[in-house]
């Protein structure tokens, strides 16, 4: 119960529901306060789709900026986009799509907690801190943080994804 008080973000109106909650989560889904936070929340929040896009593009665009930092052949600020959705085709492939199908990222009422989501999300600000202190070459060059394990489907997946980006980048010539 203490989850779902931190979960709507300690409302009163959460809080004092507490004491009155049913015991099962499909009975849960019938509390008007419930009810009213998840329709704002939902109404917000990315879709799984868009959590297995932004994902890949996290990805390659770091990938791409790192190559364009070490000057990797043919890969400069003109040629950017072509790379990044060269990057997406090669390296990511079906990955996105099989997130997608898959409802990988998804978030599923009444209680939505998608650990994959959250690996990812939690991933992708982990990055984002990264290349803000480091550059964007040292989510590639670092051990990546434990939580982004959670983000995959597998450890093929990891290893898959992995050896596509430094092939890739091999292919324009840059060694991360």
């Amino acid at each position: 119960m203490t989850c779902i008080a931190g979960y709507g973000g300690g409302s009163d109106a959460i809080v004092s529901a507490l004491g009155s909650l049913p015991d099962s989560a499909v009975e849960l889904a019938d509390v008007q306060t419930y009810q009213t936070y998840n329709a704002a929340r939902n109404a917000v929040l990315e879709s799984g789709s868009e959590v297995c896009l932004r994902f890949e593009d996290t990805i390659c665009n770091n990938l791409v900026d790192c190559m364009i930092d070490k000057g990797g052949v043919g890969v400069d600020n003109d040629t950017r986009g072509t790379v990044v959705d060269a990057c997406l085709d090669t390296v990511m492939k079906n990955q996105t799509q099989d997130c997608i199908d898959g409802e990988r990222y998804d978030s599923v009422l009444p209680i939505d907690y998608n650990i994959a989501r959250y690996s990812a999300m939690e991933c992708m600000d982990g990055w984002d801190e990264t290349v803000a202190a480091e550059g964007s070459c040292a989510i590639f060059t670092s051990a990546p943080d434990a939580i982004c394990s959670g983000a995959f489907s597998s450890a093929e997946q990891v290893e898959q994804i992995w050896t596509g980006l430094f092939t890739f980048a091999g292919d324009y010539d840059v060694s991360l």
